[in-house]
């Protein structure tokens, strides 16, 4: 699902927990977040609209710098998710 941006980290670059488990974080860029609407009703791109948006989350971190993003959420509307997030920077 984050093949390009986990490949030039080398890491999970998506967690939920405010923190990630074993690395430090060195710098916050503050919330980002992503907005992904459903066409076609949940059964037809549920897991397609969070993995696209869960990417593109990625991608606008990336954009600040950052390396990863913490305390991400998956809020649930009626046409679609609000995905966000604090891009952050991870050292080792």
């Amino acid at each position: 699902m984050f093949g390009n941006f986990q490949a030039k980290f080398n890491a999970p670059a998506l967690y939920t927990t405010p923190d990630a488990p074993g690395r430090t974080i060195s710098s916050a860029f503050g919330l980002v977040g992503i907005y992904a609407t459903i066409v076609g009703g949940l059964e037809a791109g549920y897991e397609k609209v969070l993995s696209e948006a869960s990417e593109a989350l990625l991608e606008v971190a990336q954009g600040l710098g950052a390396n990863a993003v913490v305390g991400v959420r998956f809020d649930p509307s009626v046409s679609g998710f609000l995905v966000t997030g604090t891009a952050v920077i991870l050292s080792a």
